[in-house]
């Protein structure tokens, strides 16, 4: 367990209670983004580290094939198979835990990664994310 994810941490129970597919999603996007990175600068070093807390959410559960996915499928918004209700009330809760905490933060990264996928996910399927979501 690493310093960022503690296991009593708010972040840690909103990722231990989200659906996985949901963590795998946010992991995939991530790991999408830093591979269109490839520099080493600050925002690609916070991206790596959301996603090492991703990683360690899903490990944590065991959901070793939810890794390899992320890893090494393309991120598409019009292929995400959740519910809007299951992405919404996982950024939401995101949004709530991270109240607070600096921008340059790994947890308020989380967040905003977080808004952008539901932003992009409910854009394909011709909707707005609500302004309560917005981080």
């Amino acid at each position: 367990m690493t310093s960022l994810l503690e296991p009593s941490s708010p972040i840690a129970d909103v990722l231990r209670s989200a659906p996985t597919t949901v963590v795998e999603g946010h992991l995939n996007w991530l790991v999408t983004q830093a591979h269109l990175r490839s520099d080493v600068s600050p925002s690609n070093t916070l991206l790596r580290t959301q996603a090492r807390i991703l990683i360690t959410a899903l490990d944590e559960r065991g959901d070793f094939e939810a890794v390899q996915r992320a890893l090494s499928e393309p991120w598409v918004p019009e292929d995400v198979p959740d519910e809007e209700s299951k992405i919404l009330d996982y950024v939401e809760r995101l949004v709530e835990v991270s109240a607070g905490r600096p921008a340059d933060s790994p947890q308020a990264a989380l967040a905003r990664s977080a808004e952008r996928i539901a932003a992009d996910i409910v854009s394909c399927r011709g909707k707005r994310l609500p302004e309560n979501l917005r981080f």
